[in-house]
């Protein structure tokens, strides 16, 4: 338990960030800001010291910003009759800079969940 402790009070690495970045998948819509994971994927020597910053400043204030908990909800169409509103669902497009920092978390916190959730 007590590495898990070391893993989970740790600062964030740049190593996080990347391997965050490097799984999450390509093709999918960005959010408001426009901005897709392909871009971070392809630039992330330059951006992830940037988001480092960030994110060591969100977790240290507790708190995120505005910007990286935005999303935008809109409708996209199921099979069948569009003119139908049952034929439609909605979704949040969720900012490609939130889904890395949700990844590095995740993925800090996982070594822990074997201790606190039961399989059962």
């Amino acid at each position: 338990m007590q590495d898990t402790n070391t893993s989970l009070t740790r600062d964030l690495l740049i190593k996080d960030i990347l391997d965050a970045i490097k799984v999450l998948p390509k093709g999918k819509a960005p959010g408001h800001d426009g901005i897709s994971m392909e871009f971070y994927q392809e630039l992330a020597n330059e951006v992830v010291p940037i988001l480092l910053s960030a994110f060591t400043t969100m977790l240290n204030v507790r708190s995120t910003s505005a910007y990286i908990n935005k999303g935008l909800i809109t409708l996209i169409p199921k099979s069948g009759d569009r003119a139908r509103l049952g034929n439609w669902r909605p979704i949040t497009l969720l900012s490609s800079t939130y889904k890395i920092l949700a990844r590095t978390l995740a993925e800090k916190i996982q070594p822990a969940l074997t201790h606190i959730i039961r399989p059962n």
